[in-house]
């Protein structure tokens, strides 16, 4: 029964798991664990190279791996006045916004991505990490972000989005919140128990014959059962900020109806109750089958054929289909995605395929992890209206 609880573990797959030294980037205290950096050139530095010894490099490409996982900054050219830092999810990697934080730059934000502990270097490395420890990373980077700029945002993907709300309610100088697949809340019922079952089951999850060929060197592709216990943590804490508190600053939100990790239709009644600025925007890839009450809604199709696109994924929201990685074009394909055995394989070598959320099936398609958003251009416009950056600016950034 509890195996069902993590099933949500399908977003990652395989790799290393025995533990490593202990990361000297970061000093103990009572809260959990702080940057010993008092820059963010500084953190990044340091972080890249602990990650360069620390690492179990899953490709070849051990340059690519490295600037994949490693935090980094982009600098605007003509300054706007504002910054935002950027929050990667569960076992993802500051990769996640690679494209979101070049059009956020473009429009003259500062932009600062963060590492989250026990990310980055192997899986078995979040065996013991603990939600304090993301979230106190997360408060002492935008300490860093505020000794550069006045004005910051904060944003985040699935967990990371988590703990960007929470510290956005908790702390009154920022600015506003853009959300790509915020996990409020799971869609399984029994996430509860999770830090029980991590106690005497550390792996729920082991690689079979099928899985993916295509390593992915952006994100893990399995964690330990203590990670999703945290990620629990993080779920309760928000809710409860956000149902006792509220968030009256502008707020983009968005989601797919068919997220098979998040209850969406939970989070969209929390935006709709509690996020309550007037220039909020929530984007909801869905089948329309009803028109919401709340007009800052935007109702989006799920299915986009000329992409070969079903319905949205989880993660599908965040890479433009220009991706270089996970793109139309791009070098990594997600086959692993609830299908039948001649599907897998299908995808795998090539053929024919249409993209979905997890295990959607159709007559006649097969279907691979949709890992690009095909209306992403309407999605960066929406959220430049939401922080107030509508015109993209020439020569954008210096620096990545």
């Amino acid at each position: 029964m509890l195996r069902t609880v993590f099933w949500i573990l399908w977003l990652i797959g395989i790799s290393a798991c025995s533990t490593s030294p202990e990361n000297p980037l970061y000093l103990e205290s009572e809260e959990g664990i702080m940057p010993s950096v008092s820059s963010y050139e500084e953190y990044v530095q340091s972080t890249g190279t602990w990650l360069a010894q620390n690492r179990v490099f899953v490709t070849d490409d051990k340059t690519t791996e490295l600037k994949a996982n490693t935090p980094y900054a982009l600098i605007p050219r003509k300054p706007n006045g504002k910054g935002v830092l950027l929050i990667h999810g569960l076992g993802d990697s500051p990769y996640s916004f690679v494209d979101i934080g070049r059009e956020l730059a473009n429009r003259g934000f500062l932009v600062h991505t963060v590492l989250l502990p026990g990310h980055g270097s192997k899986p078995g490395d979040m065996l013991h990490v603990k939600y304090k420890q993301w979230r106190y990373v997360v408060e002492e980077n935008i300490k860093l972000l505020q000794q550069d700029t006045s004005k910051v945002y904060l944003g985040g993907f699935s967990t990371g989005a988590n703990l960007a709300t929470e510290l956005a309610i908790e702390i009154p100088e920022i600015e506003g919140l853009v959300l790509f697949s915020p996990a409020f809340k799971s869609n399984v019922g029994l996430d509860r128990y999770a830090g029980v079952a991590s106690v005497f089951k550390h792996w729920l999850y082991k690689p079979s014959e099928n899985a993916d060929p295509h390593t992915n060197y952006a994100r893990y592709e399995v964690v330990p059962s203590n990670a999703f216990a945290q990620f629990y943590k993080t779920s309760k804490n928000v809710r409860k900020e956000i149902e006792k508190h509220g968030y009256q600053k502008p707020t983009l939100m968005v989601m797919s109806e068919k997220d098979s990790v998040v209850d969406v239709n939970h989070v969209r009644t929390l935006f709709s109750e509690h996020f309550t600025h007037p220039s909020s925007r929530l984007i909801w890839y869905g089948s329309k089958q009803e028109e919401f009450a709340d007009k800052r809604i935007l109702q989006m199709p799920e299915g986009v054929p000329e992409f070969q696109v079903t319905n949205y994924s989880h993660m599908g929201l965040l890479f433009s289909p220009k991706n270089n990685h996970y793109g139309v074009e791009g070098d990594y394909r997600f086959c692993r995605n609830g299908q039948s055995a001649s599907g897998y394989q299908q995808c795998k070598t090539g053929g024919d395929i249409w993209y979905s959320a997890w295990g959607t099936r159709r007559q006649g398609k097969v279907h691979a992890r949709l890992t690009f958003n095909p209306q992403f251009e309407h999605m960066i416009q929406t959220m430049a209206g939401v922080v107030g950056a509508i015109n993209p600016l020439d020569q954008a950034y210096i620096s990545e």
